[in-house]
Formats: C-alpha cells, sequence, structure tokens
C-alpha cells in the first residue's frame, strides 16, 4: 500500500512523500461495491505541488472539512480526523488538510 501511495502522490501531485503509520482504515459498503480506504500520515519531503489529475485544491483546517463533499469512504474519515484534533496522536492534528475545491 505504502508503495502506491508515494507512487500515486508523485503521479498526481508532483510530490515525494515519505509515508508514516497508518492512521485509520474504513470500510464501506455500498451497493454492489466494497471499499477499503486506508488513511497514512504522510510528510512531504519534495517536488513542487502541481495538479495532474484535479482542477483545483486547497488547504482548510480538519474543523472546516464538513463544508466540503466528499465520497461515502472519504465522509467515513471526518470523525476519526476531528477526534485527532482534539487528542493528537504524536503528529499535529491541526495541520490543514487537502480538500478538492468545490
Amino acid at each position: 500500500l505504502e508503495e502506491s501511495l508515494v507512487r500515486e502522490i508523485r503521479e498526481e501531485l508532483c510530490w515525494n512523500i515519505r509515508v508514516g503509520k497508518l492512521f485509520r482504515h474504513v470500510s464501506c459498503r455500498r451497493r454492489d461495491l466494497q471499499i477499503d480506504l486506508f488513511a497514512f500520515w504522510c510528510t512531504v519531503e519534495g517536488g513542487d505541488l502541481s495538479l495532474k489529475e484535479h482542477a483545483a485544491c486547497r488547504w482548510v483546517p480538519v474543523s472546516e472539512l464538513r463544508q466540503y463533499r466528499f465520497t461515502d469512504a472519504d465522509t467515513e474519515l471526518l470523525p476519526f480526523m476531528e477526534a485527532a484534533m482534539i487528542h493528537p496522536g504524536g503528529t499535529p492534528a491541526t495541520q490543514p488538510m487537502d480538500v478538492p475545491a468545490r
């Protein structure tokens, strides 16, 4: 998983990242589709942000994430991200998160 994440971020955002610990795994079943989403703590180690697959992005605080539309699996991560802000687990929970622009 980690190697795939590094490759995808490099291809889609032109960033070199270091993948840290698993943040959360959520499993979401919708209709006949099963989605397993693995969210990791990551650190940007180089590169210049360049959107290859997305029209726009913006940095927003975790406290504002519910103002945006997400997939069902992504939405299931929000309570865990909000809890991490209240009870940080060694990683700065106030770091802004990258979300697609409306």
